[in-house]
C-alpha cells in the first residue's frame, strides 16, 4: 500500500498538478487576460490611465469618474489559438483540439444623483476561459491518450469611483469570483513497471473574494497619472473527484470522491500608467505591470479521500513546486481621432516568460511574450458606439524537458494567437 501511494503521489505531483494550472487559450499575461474592452485592447492594455467606461470597474475603478452620467458596455471576443502546437521526440506534432473560442463580458455604471461626485458600477467579466487539450498524444508506453486541462474564473465586480477634486479621483472594487477546474492526465494509461497511473480530476470549484484600489491624478489637463493595486485570487479547486487508473495492478479505475487542489492563484498586481494628449486629437499612453507570480504559482497540493475501492490508497496527499517567476509587462498605446465620430488605435506590449522550462507541459502553454494590436472606434447618435480591436500575439517557441511527462526526451511548445474584440456601448 505505501509503495502504491508513493507512486500515485509522484504521478500527481509531477504532472496533474502542473496541468491544472493551465490558462485559457485566449490569454495575455500568463494566467490573466489582457484588455477588457475594444478601447483597452486596441491600445494593447495600456489602459489604467485611459479608461473612462464602465469597464473601468475591472481595470481601474477611479476611471469611472470620467463618465458624464453613466453607461453600459457589452464585450465579445472571438479568437483563434491556431498557433498552439506540441512536438516531441516521440513524433507527436499536434495542435490543440479546440483552437477557436470566445470571451464575453458586460458592465454598467451610473453617477449617483445623491452624490454627484460618485459613480457606481457593476460588471461580469471572464478572467479565464477555454483551456488547452490534446486528445491523442503518443506516450512513452506506446499508446495514445488525452492530456487536457481547464480552469476558469468568472468575476462579478462591484465598484465606486469618487472624484475628489479637479485633479484627483479614487476608486475601489470588490470582486467575487467563481473558480472551476478539471483535468485529464492520460486517464487510459496504466503501467505497473514504471508506477505510472493515469488519472483525471473533475468538477473542482470555489468562490473567492478580492479587492482592487485605483487612483487618477491630473497635474495638468493634458496629462493623467494612474496607479492600481489588485489583490490575488486563489484558484482553489474544492469538492472535486479524482479517478486513478489502476488497471495495471488489477484495481481498475478508482474514484476518490473528495478531492481538492490548493496553491494556485491569479497574482497580486500593481499597475502604473500615464496618458498624455499632446494635441486634441492625439492620446498616447504607457503602462507598467508587476505580477507577483512567484507567490501566486509557487507550488500546489492535491488531497483526495474516500476511494471506492478498499485496496486503493485511502488518502492521496501530494505537493509540487512550480517556482514561477514574477512577470513584468510594459505596454504602449496610441489613439488618433480622425474626426468627432471616428478613432483609430494601436498598441504593443512585451513581457517576460514567467514559466521555468522544467515545469512546462502541453496543457500549460502560457509562454506568450509579445503582442501587437490595432483598433477602431465609431460613435453613433444618442450615445451609441462600437469599438473593435484586433490582437496578434506573436509566435514564440520553447524547447524543454519535463522528466515527469511520459512524452519522450525533449518537447517543444509553440504559441501564437489571433483575436478580435468588439464592444457595443451606450453613454448618457
Amino acid at each position: 500500500m505505501s509503495r502504491l501511494l508513493i507512486s500515485v503521489s509522484h504521478t500527481v505531483t509531477a504532472t496533474l498538478l502542473l496541468g491544472l494550472a493551465t490558462t485559457p487559450a485566449r490569454a495575455g499575461r500568463a494566467l490573466l487576460l489582457n484588455g477588457t474592452s475594444g478601447e483597452s485592447l486596441g491600445m494593447a492594455g495600456a489602459d489604467v490611465a485611459v479608461m473612462g467606461s464602465s469597464a473601468a470597474v475591472n481595470l481601474n475603478p477611479s476611471g469611472l469618474t470620467q463618465l458624464v452620467a453613466g453607461g453600459w458596455d457589452v464585450y465579445v471576443e472571438p479568437y483563434s489559438a491556431f498557433g498552439f502546437e506540441h512536438r516531441d521526440t516521440l513524433g507527436n506534432d499536434d495542435v490543440i483540439d479546440h483552437p477557436v473560442g470566445a470571451v464575453m463580458a458586460g458592465s454598467y455604471a451610473q453617477r449617483l444623483a445623491a452624490f454627484p461626485d460618485v459613480v457606481a458600477a457593476t460588471g461580469l467579466f471572464v478572467q479565464g476561459g477555454n483551456a488547452l487539450g490534446y486528445e491523442s498524444l503518443l506516450t512513452d508506453f506506446g499508446n495514445r491518450d488525452t492530456l487536457s486541462a481547464n480552469i476558469g474564473v468568472l468575476k462579478f465586480a462591484n465598484g465606486l469611483g469618487w472624484k475628489v477634486n479637479a485633479q484627483w479621483s479614487l476608486g475601489a472594487t470588490l470582486g467575487v469570483s467563481w473558480v472551476r477546474g478539471s483535468q485529464k492526465l492520460l486517464p487510459e494509461t496504466s503501467d505497473a513497471n514504471t508506477s505510472f497511473f493515469g488519472l483525471r480530476f473533475d468538477s473542482g470549484s470555489s468562490i473567492q473574494i478580492n479587492g482592487q484600489f485605483g487612483v487618477h491624478y491630473r497635474p495638468v489637463p493634458s496629462v493623467t497619472l494612474a496607479a492600481v493595486y489588485t489583490s490575488k485570487i486563489p484558484l482553489q479547486l474544492q469538492s472535486g473527484t479524482t479517478t486513478v487508473n489502476f488497471d495495471a495492478i488489477g484495481l481498475g479505475h478508482v474514484k476518490h470522491r473528495d478531492a481538492r487542489i490548493d496553491g494556485l492563484a491569479l497574482p497580486e498586481e500593481i499597475d502604473i500608467g500615464i496618458a498624455w494628449r499632446p494635441a486634441p486629437q492625439w492620446l498616447l499612453s504607457a503602462e507598467y505591470n508587476w505580477l507577483d507570480y512567484s507567490d501566486a504559482v509557487q507550488g500546489t497540493r492535491l488531497r483526495a479521500r474516500n476511494p471506492d475501492h478498499a485496496a486503493a490508497p485511502a488518502l492521496i496527499d501530494a505537493t509540487s513546486p512550480l517556482n514561477w517567476r514574477d512577470q513584468h509587462v510594459v505596454a504602449v498605446g496610441a489613439a488618433y481621432e480622425l474626426n468627432t465620430n471616428n478613432t483609430v488605435r494601436a498598441g504593443f506590449n512585451m513581457q517576460n516568460n514567467a514559466l521555468p522550462g522544467q515545469t512546462l507541459s502541453p496543457a500549460f502553454n502560457v509562454i506568450q511574450q509579445r503582442e501587437v494590436t490595432f483598433g477602431f472606434g465609431r460613435k453613433f447618435r444618442q450615445g451609441w458606439s462600437v469599438d473593435a480591436a484586433v490582437e496578434y500575439q506573436l509566435p514564440v517557441t520553447q524547447t524543454y524537458f519535463n522528466p515527469s511527462l511520459p512524452l519522450g526526451t525533449q518537447s517543444r511548445e509553440h504559441y501564437e494567437l489571433l483575436g478580435i474584440l468588439i464592444t457595443l456601448s451606450r453613454r448618457w
